[in-house]
Formats: structure tokens, C-alpha cells, sequence
């Protein structure tokens, strides 16, 4: 995708595109959805995302979380605090005994983010830098004949979609930035 066609997207779909990672978050969680389950007490929601319902093999699914409706509830009243206020400028801790699904809890909001991340509804961007090879940017430089030689290529608006045979160089950005950020910071408000 190139940046012009990011942009088209951003202005299709500016909140979607444009969400911090809480908001990222409690969206993967709105996404898989919820379900009431009962204990003694009564009825309780469950976020199905804990479920892992996108895993297709039994063995994978075992890693699901059992219980701990109260802690999923609490994390979600964390990120939807979060989203509101605007800002994430406090940190969700698990602390509990050896045992207690600490780690499982996260193992399956990790596993669900990389899950979410494949789909359309929560698809991340990201840019890398491309080099064109000196022959897509200037053809043939004119020694011998003019047989069968290449063209000069038209200009192109973005290297975005060169095949890589077209591509001496792809820089991509370790720290994974928004490619908003490429913009100046007047242009983004």
C-alpha cells in the first residue's frame, strides 16, 4: 500500500485508523465479544477473546483461560478508562500467588492482538523506506542499440508497488512508527 492509499484509507475511516493502543485494545476485546456465564453467585460476562475461538487446533485452544471473569473485567474497565480520559498514563499490574493466570492472561491478550491483527478491522500499518533500482528510474543509458533495449520508465507516484526485481534497497523502520507520523506534527491536528 502506498502512502497516498494509506491517506485515502485514514480519511475513510479517520477513528479506526487513527486509535492509541488502549483503544486498539479494548476494540480487540469488543471484537471476539462476550458471553454470560454463570457461577453461584449469578451471571457474569466473559470476554470470549480468553477463549481463543480463533484457533482451530484442540491442542492450541488448551491454552485458554478458565475463570478469572472478575481480572477480565477489570481489564477492560481499564482500557475503556483509558480510551475515555484519552491517555494511558497509568499501568495495569497482575499481581497474585504463584498459579493464579497471571501469565496465561497475557499469553491470550497477546495471542488475540496478533490474531486481531490480521483483519481488516484491526490491520496495522507501518512505512519502509524503498530505494528503486537506477534502471526503473532511468531506463537504459543509451549505449549500443536501441533494439530491444529498455524504456525509460514512466514517473511513478509511489515505489510502493515495484516488484522487487525493481527494488535495490527496503528500509524498514525497527520502531514500527504510525505512518501519520511522517507527516508534520501542524498537519496531523
Amino acid at each position: 500500500m502506498s502512502f497516498d492509499e494509506f491517506l485515502d484509507l485514514f480519511a475513510a475511516q479517520p477513528v479506526r485508523q487513527g486509535r492509541d493502543a488502549s483503544r486498539y485494545l479494548r476494540d480487540a476485546f469488543d471484537h471476539y465479544g462476550t458471553t454470560q456465564v454463570t457461577k453461584p453467585w449469578g451471571q457474569v460476562r466473559r470476554f470470549t477473546l480468553f477463549d481463543l475461538p480463533w484457533e482451530t487446533d484442540e491442542a492450541l485452544r488448551r491454552d485458554a483461560l478458565v475463570g478469572q471473569e472478575a481480572v477480565q473485567n477489570e481489564i477492560y474497565r481499564s482500557l475503556s478508562n483509558f480510551a475515555r480520559e484519552g491517555r494511558a498514563n497509568r499501568l495495569v499490574l497482575l499481581h497474585g500467588p504463584n498459579g493464579s493466570a497471571k501469565s496465561t492472561v497475557a499469553a491470550c491478550i497477546m495471542r488475540g492482538l496478533e490474531h486481531y491483527s490480521t483483519l481488516a478491522e484491526g490491520a496495522l500499518y507501518r512505512f519502509h523506506w524503498v530505494f528503486p533500482s537506477q534502471k526503473t528510474i532511468r531506463g537504459s543509458i543509451g549505449f549500443g542499440g536501441t533494439e530491444g533495449a529498455p524504456k525509460p520508465a514512466a514517473p511513478v507516484a509511489s515505489y510502493a508497488h515495484l516488484d522487487e526485481s525493481q527494488i535495490d534497497a527496503r528500509l524498514q523502520i525497527e520502531i514500527r512508527d504510525h505512518p501519520l507520523f511522517l507527516l508534520p506534527m501542524v498537519q496531523r491536528r
